[in-house]
């Protein structure tokens, strides 16, 4: 089975597509720079950013799933005129949006270190046109972008070894989150060491200045239901967070996505938790910034709704 398709490769490709029309004879010769990630402080305009959005769980089965990943490619451009600005932008937009339709093979994805196609299909969705402009060095700023879904079918959890117990526990929250936490916290060390960069791992609460990259685990609802004699049917939706700091954009960029694709792999490689779950649904993993202490970061967010059982107190 080939090597699995992750968010980090998708954006490469993409920008390795555009920068090859950014060179004498391709349609984007005017762009000044492509980013991997947010643009920030750029010399000199037009330049374009490749971003990640999130990705959605189309279907599991047999060992593999099915994924849709949606990326996001923004140009910004700085003209005089606020007009002229907001046209600049939307007309990088649509040379983009050529090049991905009119080379459709390209929009297979080739793979940015061996050129073979990674998707089995892609589809161009939203486009958003040119944004009220912003003031900007004696003219003005405006951005446009579009939407690219991203299609795949991968193995649920390649490369990595994880357990599955052989019979069924009961637990409460307390335990689901201390097992989560604490089976991604043994790949840090070993032979099989995947998450060996996470300088920390924490639940429930962040402390005020936690050590980047952290990995944090919460819960962020839980339903039950009177299901059994003395047991309830629990679902606990749980959120794994890839928090990391902005030292560098590109590079902390790259950090993050590697350090949540991998927790995807080693929950789905351990999804039971070692027999206290006994149904799960992976509901994607959304990607964004976010302030904390006026410090500005990246963040990742995986979802996972799971089932479980939990034994009712007895009266003494």
């Amino acid at each position: 089975m080939p090597e699995p398709i992750d968010m980090l490769r998708l954006l490469r490709s993409a920008k390795k597509t555009i920068d090859a029309q950014t060179e004498t004879g391709g349609t984007l010769t005017s762009i000044k720079k492509v980013f991997l990630g947010p643009a920030h402080n750029p010399a000199v305009y037009p330049v374009i950013s490749v971003l990640p959005v999130e990705e959605l769980p189309i279907e599991i089965w047999n060992g593999l799933i099915e994924t849709n990943r949606r990326i996001k490619i923004e140009a910004f451009s700085h003209k005089k005129k606020s007009k002229d600005s907001m046209r600049a932008s939307m007309g990088i937009i649509e040379q983009v949006k050529d090049l991905f339709i009119t080379k459709a093979d390209a929009w297979l994805m080739p793979d940015p270190d061996t050129d073979v196609n990674m998707l089995y299909d892609s589809i161009i969705g939203e486009t958003v046109p040119g944004s009220n402009p912003v003031p900007y060095r004696n003219g003005f700023i405006s951005s446009a972008s579009i939407i690219i879904n991203c299609f795949s079918k991968d193995e649920l959890h390649y490369n990595i070894d994880g357990t599955s117990a052989s019979s069924l526990s009961e637990t409460d929250a307390k335990t689901i989150v201390d097992t989560l936490l604490a089976t991604f916290k043994s790949y840090q060390t070993g032979a099989e060491d995947f998450l060996s960069s996470t300088k920390s791992f924490k639940s429930f609460t962040l402390p005020p200045v936690p050590v980047y990259p952290v990995l944090f685990v919460g819960i962020e609802s839980e339903s039950r239901v009177h299901k059994y004699t003395g047991r309830d049917a629990v679902n606990r939706s749980v959120n794994v967070y890839a928090i990391s700091k902005l030292l560098s954009r590109e590079s902390s960029l790259r950090q993050n996505l590697t350090m949540i694709d991998l927790c995807r792999r080693i929950f789905f490689a351990n999804k039971d938790l070692g027999g206290i779950v006994n149904h799960y649904d992976y509901r994607g993993i959304v990607y964004g910034q976010l302030t904390v202490n006026n410090e500005l970061l990246y963040g990742s967010s995986l979802n996972i709704d799971l089932d479980c059982i939990e034994a009712l107190p007895t009266e003494s």
